[in-house]
């Protein structure tokens, strides 16, 4: 596309086309980590990138029957873990179970400390992972965020890689 064609979209056009074009860079910067695992190391498959990643050693595997436990009567951090158990299985084949009675290995939990309504933290580790907000949008953000991290597949089981995650939408409002 040329500067005249660019410049022809003008004002909040101009913006949506520059951030689409910028999306598009990611996904294609992305690409070695969605085509080789190996390489997942060197950039997280994330998009939009999170504000704050930091690497640990180790992986958790996920499989058919892992257990999302939510918050008692948290009909909005049920909803956020009922996302990302349609997407595990539509994008994966795995069928995660979204349970406020038992411990699972996918904690939702309500973080006040977390600021602002879509913040959250996403912590993976061998052991298990845990998406914190302290609002409704940052917990299906941070699902969002884990489901990018299983990537498809065919009902095997998922190898996330350990990481400590800190994000809010930095964009928020801007388009």
């Amino acid at each position: 596309m040329t500067q005249g064609a660019i410049a022809g979209f003008g004002g909040k056009g101009a913006r949506r086309l520059a951030l689409l074009a910028g999306a598009a860079l990611s996904v294609v910067s992305c690409g070695t980590a969605f085509a080789n695992p190996a390489a997942a190391g060197q950039v997280l498959p994330l998009v939009p990138y999170p504000a704050s990643v930091e690497r640990a050693s180790g992986v958790l595997t996920l499989t058919s029957g892992t257990v999302l436990q939510v918050p008692g009567g948290d009909h909005e951090a049920k909803t956020a873990a009922q996302l990302l158990a349609d997407r595990a299985k539509s994008e994966r084949g795995l069928t995660f179970v979204v349970s406020e009675n038992s411990t699972g290995k996918i904690r939702f939990v309500r973080d006040p400390a977390i600021k602002g309504a879509e913040a959250y933290r996403l912590t993976v580790t061998p052991q298990g992972a845990t998406i914190a907000a302290s609002g409704a949008q940052g917990l299906v953000y941070g699902a969002m965020t884990l489901d990018q991290l299983l990537g498809s597949g065919d009902g095997a089981p998922a190898r996330v890689p350990s990481v400590v995650i800190d994000d809010a939408r930095a964009l928020a409002g801007a388009v």
